[in-house]
């Protein structure tokens, strides 16, 4: 009968600490999950992120004291956002970036 009492006890021991590591592991993950739902935009809100990026590219175009070239204000942006991700490996590469890595490529 103690030896059942004891595997009893320690069956109960291991059910608490798995129980204790999961929600420890839980909460951890928690920021990292709600730093990821932000990054998750509604459509709306990705649609009205769109539409002023369209309106600033169309007021300097129209507006700005000397002539822009839009193929630069394009790069310029698309520069800048990938430039936000803070990531090595993901830059935004023009056409001519892209005909230079194909000729060293190959």
């Amino acid at each position: 009968m103690d030896i059942k009492q004891n595997n009893s006890s320690f069956k109960w021991v291991w059910i608490t600490a798995t129980v204790i590591f999961c929600a420890l592991f839980t909460f951890a993950l928690i920021p990292g999950a709600a730093a990821q739902g932000n990054a998750n935009t509604s459509p709306a809100q990705r649609q009205n992120y769109t539409n002023l990026m369209q309106n600033v590219f169309n007021f300097i175009v129209q507006n700005y004291v000397d002539e822009v070239d839009p193929q630069v204000l394009f790069e310029g942006a698309m520069n800048g956002m990938f430039g936000a991700l803070n990531d090595p490996y993901s830059v935004f590469m023009t056409e001519s970036d892209m005909g230079s890595m194909g000729d060293t490529t190959q």
